[in-house]
């Protein structure tokens, strides 16, 4: 059997760069507590980087810059998606 990391790695491998993880995402590979440490372990592989708590980022490699990841933009329509969630639009720049 293949363990936790292994299966994960595996999983990121083959995503996207600019793809974005949570640990909810891998729950069928392993414990809650296994696939934290896993994906601590990537992060400090560099696989993967950890962007806040409990979201993880697979970069996008560009021949000019190296690494790229998602922006902030992407991280909160992401975070919306996970969470069910809308995001509605600000304005507070029109009341300056």
């Amino acid at each position: 059997m293949i363990g936790t990391e292994k299966q994960i790695e595996k999983h990121i491998s083959v995503a996207k760069g600019g793809s974005l993880f949570y640990p909810a995402d891998f729950e069928e590979y392993g414990s809650t507590e296994a696939v934290k440490v896993a994906l601590h372990r990537l992060a400090k592989r560099k696989l993967i980087k950890r962007l806040a708590f409990g979201i993880y980022a697979k970069p996008t490699i560009s021949k000019l810059v190296g690494e790229v990841y998602p922006g902030t933009e992407e991280i909160a329509k992401a975070i919306a998606r996970r969470d069910n969630a809308r995001l509605l639009p600000t304005f507070k720049h029109l009341a300056e």
